[in-house]
C-alpha cells in the first residue's frame, strides 16, 4: 500500500492538472511510484500528467496567462493578483519554469487560506475516491464532468467540505455499476438503435446490449459465419501470412525453432471447444487438449468454459488463430500453450467476470509463464485518448509482470464514422489492435468496420476472412478486430521466445511495444471509394513478423544469416569488424574505478555493458553522460547479470548517475543505454570512489527488540549504511536523531530505507522531533534491508540511530497446520497483518450441501481490509476455488457445493498488498433451492411458491411443466408488493435443456418482475428466481396459465419432418405464430452455385416480424450456418455455397427477447446469384454492422 503522504501528493496533482479527484487505480499506481522515488515526484509522473489527453484537451493552446489562471482556480478557488500573475506568466514565457515546476511550487508553497483550501480539496477528493472504490461504481468518461463542479464547491470553510462530502451519495448515484448485470425492460433504447445498419461488412461480430449496465452481451446468432471450403480458407490464411511476412519468418533459418513453445497466452472470451485437435492431442483422455494448460469459467453458466455449440465458436476461433498446430491451418505460434478463461456466456458477460479473470491471471502469470492476454471483446465506447476504467488496475499489474495485454479496437467504424477505439483497447496498458484486409485489390487497407485512431490504435493486423478452428472440429472463416488481436497475441509468444533464446531474458512490455511498432510497415488510411466509409488520412503500423524477429535479434547483436536474397543483390561494401560492445556478461569491455570510457549506441535498443571490479564497503558513484546521446539510461548488474540498480535523469538533467556500496567484492557490470531504448548516439561513462575518509559508525548496542547505533556524517554528501535483517509481518520504527533531541550534533538528519532488492522503499526528513527523521515500515518480505543515514544539504555531525521492532499478533497460520477453525453458522474476526498474509481456518463440509462463505472488511485494531479475497482449499491444502469482489463492493462472497464430506480450509487474505481487519462468515445453504436443471425444485402452475434468496448471487431454479400453445404469466414478487422482503427480484426462463429463453427485471409492479410466454411445445421448463445486484430476501413466485388459450395452429413444422418447401427464386410469405415458433422449409440446392437467402420483416416492409432470424440446416437437420440482422435493419440475409447437391432446410424464426414482440409475418427468399456476379469469397456471409451500445468484437 502506498503511503498516505504520497496519495495526498498525487491527489493534489489531479486537482491542479484536471480539477477533479483521482480514480483509485491511478492514485494507487502513481503514489506507489512516488514512494519508490523517496516521496518525490518522478519525471515519469510529471511527464504523464503534463502530456495526457485529458490535460491537453483542457489546456493545450492556452496562453501562459490562461494556464496560470486555471491553476489558481483549480487549487485555490481564486484568480491571482495582477502582480503575481505577471510574474508567474513571465516565468513560463521565459522558460525559467515549466507549468510542472509552477504546480509543484504552488502545492508545496501554499500558506494561509490557500493552504486550507487545498487541504480541504484533498480531503474531499480522498473521500470521493474511497467512496467510489467501495461502492462498486465506475468513475470515468461522462461521470468526470460532475466531479469538477463538485470539487470546485469546496473552499476554505469546514462547512463547504462537510457539504460536499454529504453530497457524495447523490453525486455517484447515477454512476454505472461495475457488476451490474440485469436488463430493465422499461428502457428499450438499445434495441431501437439496432435499426440503422445499412452498411455491409463480411462476417462481422456484434452483440445485443442490455440497458446501461456495463454488461457485455451477446445474442445466440452473434457470429455471422459460413462454413468455407478448404481451398478458400487456405488462400485467405496464406494471404495473411504473406502480407505480414509470417511465411518468410517461418522459412528463415534464424527462426527455425521459434513457434512459441514454453510460453503461454491467456484467451479471455466465450466458452471453448476444449478438446479441439488444433490445440494438440488429448493424451490423458480428460476431454481437454494437452496444450490447454488451464481453463476456468467465470460466468454463471457453470459449463467449465466448454461448449459443443457451433454458434458459440468465437473463443475457439481466437484460441486456434493464436496456437493451432494443424499443418494446414497453423496458428501464429503453433507451439504455444493456451489458457482459456470464459467471461462471456450466451447472454453476454459483465465487467466483474472479466475483472475476476484478469485477477486470476495476475496471481498465476508467473507459474504458467504467461506472456500475453488476448481480449477480443469490449464495450461500445469510442476514445481518441487513453482512459482508465474498470480493468485499469489489473492491466497495470499485468504490465508490471511483463504480460502484454492485447485488445481488439472495435468494429463500429461503419456506424460511428468517427476516430476512436473501444475499452479496454483504450486502456494505457492495453495494446489496441485494428484490422486490415489481407487479400484482393484492397489488400493492406483498413477493414471498413475497424475502429481506428492515430492516437489510440497501436497496431493493425489481418482481420478479414480469417480461417481457424470451429467448435466440433474443422474450420470456420470469420472477420473482425477480434480476429486481428490474436494475430498479435501469437506474435508476442514468438517474440518472447526469440528474446529468451538470444537475450537470455524476456522483453518488457514497453520493449515489446517499441520493437513491434518500430519494425512494422506503415500504411495510410487514404481515400478508398470502395469501402464506403470516411478515410482519416492517418498512418498506422501493420505488423511485420519477420522484421520484428530481426529487430529483437538486433538487440543482441545476433541479426545475421537466413532470409531469401534478392535476385540481383547489390555488391556489399568491404566488411569491417564490428566494434559494438555486447549487452550481457560476455562483454570484454571494462571500466576502471577512477576512469572513464566513451562509446556509441549504434541502433535503437542497443546497450553497452562494461565489467568493473568493486570492493565491498566502498562508496562508488557511476555517471553516464550523453555526448550526442539525448537521454542516457544507466543500469548496474551483479556478477550473474541480475539487475541491482538503475537511474534515469539525475541532478536536474537527462544524464544518469548511481551511488552504490557493494556488500561483497567482485565483478559487477554497468550498462549504458537510452531511455526506452529509443535513442542512438555517443556517450561517456565513468566510475569514482569517495576519496574522503569516512569515520565508521560506532558499535551498535541494544537488547530485546531495540537496536541502537551511533555514527557521524563527516562531510557533505557522506552517507552511512546499516544492514539489518527484517522479518515479514514485523513493523519497524526507525529514528535518526541529532541536535534536536541532544542525541548528536547533526542538525538535520535524513533517513532512507532500501529493500532486499536494493531499491528505495521509503525515506523521511523531519518526521521525528524537530528536524529529526523517523519512519515506520512493516516488512512485506523477509531479508536484509539497508538503513541509510545522511544530512540535509551540507549538514554534518554526529547522530543516534534507533531501530525498534514490534511483531503483529498474527496467530493464524497460513497453511494446513492452522489451529483455528470456524463452525457452520459461525463468524470470526481477524486481521491481515502484513502484505501477503493469509489466515487459514479449518471447516467441516458435508457432500451435497451448498455453503456460503463471505469475507468483509471490518475495522479492528487495524483499519478495515479494503479488498478482501477468500479462497478454499481441500484437506491436503490443494486450491479449489476463490472469490474477489463477489460480495458488496470489494468484499468477497463464495458459494460452494461440497463434492465429498471432510475437512476443508478457508483462507482469508487481501488483494495485492492489502492489510486490515476482516469478518469471516461461514454458513450452510443446505435447504436452499438448487440452481441447476438437476437440482431444481418442481412446482405447478397456479400454486404460489415462497422462498428466499439466501446470499449474494444466489439463484433458485424451479422445474415446471407447460402445455404447448398456452400463454403463461410468470410473476416474481418481493418487497414492492409486500409479498416478500427481496427489494429487486429478477426472473429467468429456460427450456428443457437449461438453455436461456427469456428474462425480465422490473416488468411487474415497481421493482417486481413479470413475463408472459407461450410454450411452443409441451414439456419441462425451468424458471430462475434471482436478485439484482447483491441483495437478499424472501419472494413469491406464481405461474398462471391464461384461460381460453390452447394449442395454436402452426401450419409449418419446426424440424426435418416439415412438408413445406420453397423453390429457388420464388418468394414465400409466412407467419411466426407464437413465441418460439420456428418454420422449416425444404429446398433443393446445387453444389457450386451461390445463393442469397433472405428473411425479411418490418425493416424492409415485407412483413410485421420485428427481428427475423435465419438458419440453414443440412439434410440431417444439422446446423450449417445462420444470420441475424445481416439484411436491411433487423432483417436477415446471407450468401450460401453448398458443397454438395441435394436437400437442405431453411429455418425462419424470430430473435427471442422479452422487450419486443416475437411474432409476425415475414417474406422468405432463396435466390440464385447469377454467375457473372458471384461473390468470390466462397461461403462467407455479407453481414451488416450493428450500431450497438455494447460490443463483442
Amino acid at each position: 500500500m502506498p503511503s498516505q503522504a504520497s496519495l495526498d501528493l498525487v491527489q493534489k496533482m489531479y486537482i491542479g492538472y484536471y480539477s477533479r479527484p483521482g480514480d483509485s487505480g491511478g492514485l494507487q499506481y502513481w503514489a506507489d511510484r512516488v514512494d519508490q522515488a523517496g516521496g518525490s515526484f518522478t519525471t515519469e509522473l510529471l511527464s504523464s500528467f503534463g502530456s495526457s489527453a485529458e490535460y491537453l484537451s483542457r489546456m493545450d493552446g492556452l496562453s501562459s496567462e490562461a494556464l496560470m489562471q486555471n491553476l489558481y482556480q483549480a487549487l485555490f478557488n481564486r484568480q491571482p493578483d495582477s502582480g503575481g500573475l505577471a510574474w508567474w506568466t513571465n516565468e513560463l514565457d521565459s522558460g525559467n519554469r515549466t507549468l510542472v515546476n509552477v504546480a509543484i511550487d504552488f502545492i508545496n508553497g501554499a500558506t494561509g487560506s490557500d493552504l486550507t483550501i487545498i487541504n480541504n480539496k484533498v480531503s474531499a477528493a480522498n473521500q470521493f475516491t474511497n467512496t467510489v472504490s467501495s461502492s462498486g461504481v465506475i468513475y470515468g468518461g461522462s461521470e468526470i464532468a460532475g466531479t469538477v463542479s463538485w470539487l470546485a464547491s469546496v473552499g476554505e470553510t469546514t462547512e463547504s467540505l462537510n457539504t460536499a462530502v454529504s453530497g457524495l451519495p447523490d453525486l455517484i448515484h447515477n454512476f454505472p455499476k461495475e457488476n451490474s448485470g440485469n436488463t430493465d425492460n422499461t428502457d428499450n433504447t438499445d434495441n431501437t438503435d439496432n435499426t440503422d445498419n445499412t452498411d455491409n461488412t463480411d462476417n462481422q461480430d456484434k452483440a445485443k446490449s442490455d440497458k446501461e449496465d456495463n454488461k457485455l452481451t451477446l445474442d445466440d446468432s452473434d457470429d455471422k459465419i459460413g462454413i468455407s471450403a478448404t481451398n478458400y480458407s487456405s488462400v485467405q490464411n496464406s494471404d495473411a501470412s504473406v502480407l505480414t511476412n509470417l511465411d518468410d519468418f517461418r522459412a528463415d533459418s534464424r527462426f527455425a525453432n521459434i513457434d512459441g513453445s514454453g510460453h503461454t497466452v491467456v484467451v479471455i472470451d466465450t466458452a471453448f471447444d476444449l478438446d479441439h485437435s488444433f490445440l494438440g492431442p488429448d493424451a490423458d483422455n480428460n476431454g481437454v487438449a494437452d496444450r490447454i494448460v488451464y481453463h476456468a469459467d467465470f460466468t454463471n453458466e457453470g459449463d467449465g468454459a466448454n461448449t459443443s455449440d457451433p454458434s458459440q465458436n468465437h473463443g475457439t476461433h481466437v484460441a486456434t488463430t493464436i496456437a493451432s498446430s494443424n499443418s494446414t491451418h497453423p496458428g501464429v505460434a503453433p507451439g504455444a500453450n493456451i489458457i482459456t478463461l470464459q467471461v462471456l456466456g450466451e447472454q453476454g458477460g459483465t465487467a466483474m467476470w472479466i475483472q475476476k479473470a484478469l485477477q486470476w491471471v495476475v496471481e498465476n502469470a508467473t507459474e504458467f509463464n504467461v506472456v500475453a492476454v488476448n481480449m477480443s471483446l469490449g464495450d461500445s465506447s469510442n476514445h481518441t485518448s487513453n482512459i482508465t476504467s474498470w480493468a485499469s488496475d489489473e492491466l497495470a499489474r499485468l504490465a508490471e509482470l511483463g504480460v502484454v495485454t492485447v485488445a481488439a479496437s472495435g468494429n463500429d467504424y461503419e456506424y460511428l464514422k468517427q476516430e476512436g477505439v473501444g475499452y479496454p483497447a483504450a486502456d494505457p496498458n492495453a495494446l489496441s489492435v485494428g484490422a486490415v484486409v489481407s487479400s484482393g485489390s484492397s489488400s493492406d487497407t483498413l477493414a471498413s468496420f475497424s475502429q481506428r485512431s492515430d492516437t489510440t490504435t497501436d497496431v493493425v493486423a489481418p482481420g478479414v476472412n480469417i480461417t481457424a478452428g470451429n467448435v466440433g472440429g474443422g474450420t470456420v472463416s470469420m472477420s473482425g478486430t477480434s480476429m486481428a488481436a490474436p494475430f498479435i497475441s501469437g506474435t508476442v509468444a514468438l517474440a518472447q521466445q526469440i528474446a529468451n533464446q538470444t537475450l537470455g531474458r524476456s522483453l518488457t512490455v514497453e520493449e515489446f511495444n517499441n520493437v513491434l511498432k518500430s519494425s512494422a510497415t506503415t500504411i495510410r488510411d487514404s481515400n478508398n471509394s470502395s469501402d464506403g466509409v470516411p478515410n482519416t488520412g492517418d498512418s498506422f503500423s501493420r505488423v511485420d513478423v519477420l522484421a520484428l524477429g530481426e529487430a529483437i535479434l538486433a538487440l543482441s547483436g545476433s541479426n545475421s544469416g537466413g532470409g531469401t536474397p534478392t535476385p540481383t543483390p547489390p555488391t556489399p561494401p568491404t566488411p569491417t569488424p564490428s566494434t559494438d560492445i555486447p549487452n550481457n556478461t560476455t562483454t570484454t569491455a571494462t571500466l576502471a574505478v577512477g576512469g572513464s570510457e566513451t562509446g556509441t549506441l549504434e541502433t535503437t535498443g542497443d546497450s553497452d555493458w562494461f565489467g568493473i571490479s568493486l570492493t565491498a564497503g566502498n562508496s562508488y558513484t557511476f555517471s553516464l553522460n550523453g555526448i550526442t546521446l539525448t537521454d542516457p539510461y544507466l543500469r548496474l548488474y551483479n556478477s550473474s547479470g541480475t539487475l541491482i540498480q538503475f537511474n534515469d535523469d539525475a541532478n536536474g538533467s537527462l544524464n544518469s548517475e548511481l551511488s552504490f556500496i557493494p556488500d561483497s567484492s567482485g565483478t559487477y557490470y554497468l550498462s549504458a543505454g537510452s531511455y526506452l531504448g529509443n535513442d542512438t548516439g555517443t556517450y561517456s561513462i565513468s566510475a569514482s570512489v569517495s576519496t574522503v575518509q569516512d569515520q565508521e559508525p560506532g558499535t551498535g548496542s541494544g537488547s530485546g527488540n531495540t537496536d541502537q547505533a551511533n555514527g557521524s556524517i563527516d562531510y557533505s554528501g557522506d552517507t552511512d549504511r546499516f544492514s539489518s535483517y527484517f522479518e515479514a509481518g514485523t513493523t519497524y520504527t526507525i529514528s535518526l536523531e541529532g541536535s534536536s533531541t541532544n542525541a548528536g550534533t547533526l542538525v538535520d538528519p535524513i533517513l532512507q530505507l532500501y529493500g532486499p532488492d536494493a531499491r528505495l522503499i521509503s525515506s523521511n526528513d523531519d518526521g521525528g522531533v524537530g528536524l529529526n527523521s523517523e519512519l515506520v515500515y512493516t516488512a512485506t518480505s523477509s531479508g536484509n534491508y539497508e538503513v541509510v543515514a545522511s544530512g540535509y544539504g551540507s549538514s554534518v555531525g554526529t547522530y543516534t540511530l534507533n531501530l525498534t521492532s514490534t511483531r503483529s499478533g498474527d496467530s493464524v497460520a497460513d497453511n494446513t497446520s492452522t489451529t483455528h477453525s470456524i463452525t457452520e453458522g459461525g463468524k470470526v474476526t481477524g486481521e491481515i497483518d502484513f502484505a501477503n498474509d493469509s489466515d487459514w481456518y479449518q471447516v467441516q463440509l458435508t457432500a451435497g450441501t451448498q455453503y456460503s462463505i463471505t469475507l468483509n472488511g471490518k475495522s479492528t485494531t487495524l483499519a478495515a481490509l479494503a479488498d478482501p479475497t477468500v479462497k478454499l482449499y481441500d484437506a491436503s491444502g490443494n486450491f479449489i476455488t476463490s472469490d474477489d469482489d463477489g460480495g458488496i463492493g470489494l468484499n468477497s462472497s463464495l458459494q460452494y457445493s461440497a463434492t465429498q464430506s471432510g475437512t476443508y480450509y478457508i483462507a482469508a487474505t487481501g488483494y495485492g498488498d492489502g492489510t486490515g481487519g476482516y469478518e469471516l462468515t461461514f454458513q450452510s445453504n443446505g435447504s436452499d433451492v438448487g440452481n441447476t436443471v438437476n437440482t431444481a425444485t418442481s412446482i405447478t402452475a397456479g400454486t404460489p411458491v415462497n422462498s428466499t434468496i439466501d446470499f449474494s448471487n444466489d439463484s433458485d431454479w424451479f422445474a415446471i411443466t407447460l402445455n404447448a400453445g398456452t400463454r403463461y404469466t410468470i410473476d416474481l414478487k418481493g418487497a414492492s408488493s409486500s409479498d416478500g422482503t427481496l427489494s429487486d427480484p429478477v426472473l429467468g426462463l429456460y427450456d428443457s435443456t437449461g438453455s436461456f429463453l427469456e428474462s425480465n427485471d422490473d416488468g411487474g409492479t415497481a421493482l417486481n418482475s413479470q413475463l408472459t410466454y407461450t410454450a411452443p411445445t409441451s414439456g419441462t421448463y425451468y424458471i430462475s428466481a434471482n436478485a439484482y445486484g447483491d441483495t437478499t430476501g424472501s419472494y413469491q413466485l406464481l405461474v398462471s396459465g391464461e384461460a381460453g388459450t390452447g394449442q395454436q395452429t402452426d401450419l409449418i413444422a419446426g424440424n426435418v419432418s416439415t412438408t413445406t418447401s420453397i423453390t429457388t427464386d420464388i418468394d414465400v410469405a409466412g407467419l411466426i405464430d407464437f413465441h418460439g415458433d420456428d418454420d422449416w422449409y425444404q429446398v433443393q440446392l446445387i453444389a457450386g452455385n451461390d445463393y442469397n437467402i433472405s428473411l425479411s420483416g418490418i425493416s424492409s416492409d415485407k412483413g410485421t416480424l420485428f427481428d427475423p432470424n435465419l438458419k440453414i440446416y443440412d439434410n440431417n437437420g444439422q446446423l450449417i450456418t445462420g444470420d441475424d440482422d445481416g439484411g436491411v435493419g433487423l432483417d436477415s440475409s446471407l450468401t450460401f455455397s453448398p458443397t454438395s447437391t441435394g436437400n437442405y432446410f431453411v429455418s425462419a424464426s424470430a430473435y427471442a427477447d422479452a422487450t419486443y414482440t416475437a411474432t409476425g409475418t415475414y417474406t422468405l427468399a432463396v435466390n440464385t446469384v447469377p454467375q457473372a456476379h458471384q461473390i468470390t469469397t466462397v461461403g462467407v456471409s455479407s453481414i451488416d454492422i450493428n450500431p450497438l451500445s455494447a460490443e463483442y468484437l
